[in-house]
């Protein structure tokens, strides 16, 4: 971390003359590094010159350590701060990851989603170790387009630089990494925007631990529900399972920091900086970019009309320009946007809420026509779904009333455009492919409202008297926190999900043989083969071999949502032809080695395919779990 992240970061800071202290100048250093790392891991991958990743980084690294005794008089001030309340804070929120991806008696742990979210993401990151750009690693052959893998790439690079494991940088160290960033990051934001430590300490506080009015169904109407996402909207305290949001929020809150800082101390070399690493944040969440590009502009927009600042158009010109350099290269033509107006309300009054017969009264007033009528139910869905999920944030947002003028500042200003942004666009339009992932959109929305809340909040709290302070913050605190404290305890103390002894031993022989990148075709488990039956096996499967052995496999599903149905049609006809042994077996054989390039055969424990014992098929390891055969040559 000190050379890759560190260090570059204190030669960029030096470079620009940028004169943060204390903890503030130690966190934006990292991630300046890190953002650094990840814009020289994409530039070096797309250039075909990935090599080069490890000189660039020591160099600036050399240029740190030069840099070190000049910043020496910055980095021993400052350090003031909650910081008891913000490390707890940073280990709380790890731990819905850190506690998954232990091994124990030689078994893996895997926790809640991280069973499943997880090993897609470790499959991903295998196959970035070795390839670029990536195929789809479950399905091999197929390029994987219009996905964000800044993440992956950058976990990839790190891995593949340092040696250490992508399960313990996943699983462990990045997780804790980005946690201290992003809670110490939101308290800067927060003192910044508050100018306040009691106000930023309460802001950041909502931003994470802010929960919805969920607790409430339980409790009167006796519905057993998850806290945490029950009214359509996961709260912020479990966003660490999606590594990539995380990333991607940390890329929008520091630069939001960057660029006010910009505006106290201007600097075409900051601006540049600036621009560039904001530019990122479309490869890391393509949402992230749709907000920083707005609130980027508004501040360029800003700085001419006050400040007749020309130079600054060079932030927002950069930042569109590697936005486009991330973004096309490797997009996707899945469509746009769908116009799909109000449909996460309509989604959880059809579900969480349907006791409430809210969709039998919709499609009755529709059939009577009655306009008025579905304006009110319109209305309803729409009021429980906004302040369900903001929950005693409410409270907080009219806490704002108390602002004086002068205390909107820009910061302000881009929590407000990034809220609308967050909050319009997936409430009107479905993405083409994965059209329910739109609501992690709504993600961003929470935390910047909780921010808002929280400072809003603690301005409440200063007109009451000091010994209601004490009992009022114990209230708050005890309505707010369900959600997050349900995530902690899921994390922490339900049964766990193991990976087997056996099945470990398995990918590590696969891992063994072989290349990088070599493709797997697994016989799937399955009572008879036929088209249908392969079908549902295949959305039943997981990426388990791509991300525990770095193989890729010839046909295998995972949690991201792709246009399947074209990718998997001609495998399964293939692949049940080749199951089933008639006289075209031998012939899609073939198909599979020299159109597919399969390299090993994995036959499951228990299953007895027709070709096992063929002299085209070499047996290499077998145990509980399943056997490794490798293709020998080409049957006649």
């Amino acid at each position: 971390m000190l050379i890759f992240w560190y260090l570059p970061g204190e030669a960029i800071m030096g470079l620009a003359k940028r004169s943060f202290s204390g903890w503030m100048r130690v966190v934006a250093s990292v991630w300046i590094g890190i953002s650094l790392f990840i814009g020289v891991s994409y530039g070096a991958a797309l250039l075909g010159i990935r090599w080069i990743v490890l000189p660039v980084m020591i160099l600036f690294a050399i240029g740190g350590i030069v840099h070190l005794r000049k910043s020496w008089k910055h980095l021993r001030k400052d350090w003031s701060g909650p910081h008891w309340f913000l490390i707890l804070f940073a280990i709380l929120f790890s731990l819905t990851v850190t506690t998954s991806g232990w091994m124990i008696n030689g078994s893996m742990v895997l926790k809640g989603v991280n069973a499943v979210d997880g090993i897609w993401n470790l499959a991903l990151i295998e196959e970035l170790v070795h390839t670029f750009p990536p195929e789809h690693p479950a399905i091999a052959g197929i390029p994987l387009r219009g996905y964000h893998f800044l993440y992956n790439l950058f976990v990839a690079d790190f891995s593949r630089l340092t040696g250490i494991s992508t399960i313990g940088l996943h699983f462990h160290f990045i997780p804790i990494v980005m946690s201290f960033l992003l809670v110490y990051g939101l308290y800067a934001l927060a003192v910044r925007l508050t100018k306040g430590t009691r106000h930023a300490a309460w802001a950041t506080f909502f931003a994470l631990a802010g929960g919805s009015f969920a607790f409430v169904l339980p409790i009167f109407f006796g519905k057993s529900v998850s806290l945490d996402d029950a009214l359509g909207i996961t709260q912020p305290f479990s966003l660490l399972v999606s590594p990539s949001f995380v990333l991607s929020l940390l890329s929008i809150i520091y630069t939001w920091i960057f660029l006010d800082e910009y505006d106290k101390q201007p600097s075409w070399i900051w601006g540049t900086l600036i621009g560039a690493f904001a530019g990122l944040a479309v490869g890391m969440k393509v949402y992230a970019g749709m907000i920083l590009l707005p609130t980027t502009g508004w501040f360029v927009l800003v700085r001419l009309v006050t400040k007749k600042d020309w130079v600054s158009i060079g932030v927002a010109g950069i930042a569109a320009a590697v936005t486009a350099g991330v973004f096309l290269p490797l997009n996707a033509s899945y469509g746009f946007l769908r116009y799909q107006p109000l449909w996460p309300p309509h989604r959880v009054m059809q579900g969480v809420l349907d006791f409430t017969q809210w969709e039998l009264k919709r499609q009755t007033l529709e059939a009577m026509g009655a306009r008025l009528g579905l304006f009110k139910l319109e209305v309803i869905a729409l009021a429980i779904f906004i302040f369900g999920n903001l929950g005693t944030r409410l409270i907080g947002l009219m806490g704002l009333f108390l602002l004086k003028k002068k205390s909107v500042s820009i910061i302000f200003s881009f929590l407000i455009i990034g809220s609308l942004v967050s909050f319009i666009l997936p409430m009107f339009f479905l993405q083409p492919i994965g059209a329910f992932n739109m609501i992690q959109f709504f993600w961003y929305f929470l935390v910047f409202m909780g921010l808002l809340a929280g400072w809003g909040w603690s301005l409440l709290l200063e007109k009451a008297a000091i010994s209601w302070r004490i009992v009022l913050s114990i209230v708050m605190i005890a309505v707010t926190v369900p959600s997050a404290a349900e995530k902690v305890m899921t994390f922490v103390g339900r049964p766990t999900y193991f990976i087997a002894k056996e099945e470990i031993e398995f990918y590590n022989q696969l891992r063994s043989v072989g290349r990088p990148g070599d493709v797997v075709l697994e016989v799937p488990v399955i009572d008879r083969y036929s088209p249908a039956e392969i079908s549902g096996w295949f959305y039943r499967s997981t990426p388990r071999v791509a991300a525990f052995s770095g193989k890729r496999t010839f046909f295998g599903s995972e949690v991201v949502q792709f246009p399947y149905d074209e990718w998997i049609h001609p495998r399964v006809k293939l692949l049940n032809t080749f199951l089933l042994g008639e006289a075209e077996a031998l012939k899609a054989l073939q198909i599979l080695q020299e159109k597919y390039s399969i390299d090993f055969i994995v036959i499951p424990k228990g299953v007895q395919p027709w070709f096992i014992g063929k002299p085209w098929l070499c047996f290499i390891f077998g145990n509980e779990y399943a056997a490794i055969y490798q293709m020998c040559e080409l049957p006649e």
